[in-house]
């Protein structure tokens, strides 16, 4: 496991996903970083608490997000990206 600069823990070597417009949508986010294959899934994944970015829990599928560089993005228990703004 490493840390990123968001102080959150991601797996060694996990992908990273270049977001370019903050805030976002998170079914959005989801679906753009190729975490879930449609909004449908991403919005099941939030309402079953499935989804965290830097360990925090996302409950709402509504929700927008301000992307900072490093954040890490976790979809179910094993799936992670690592976000960089560009």
């Amino acid at each position: 496991e490493v840390h990123t600069s968001g102080g959150s823990l991601a797996p060694e070597g996990t992908p990273e996903f270049s977001v370019t417009a903050s805030p976002v949508a998170i079914l959005d986010l989801l679906l753009e970083a190729g975490l879930v294959p449609s909004k449908g899934e991403g919005r099941r994944l939030v309402r079953n608490g499935g989804v965290r970015l830097n360990g925090n829990k996302l409950e709402n599928e509504l929700e927008t997000v301000a992307v900072q560089d490093g954040m890490v993005l976790q979809a179910g228990k094993k799936s992670f990206r690592v976000l960089r703004v560009k």
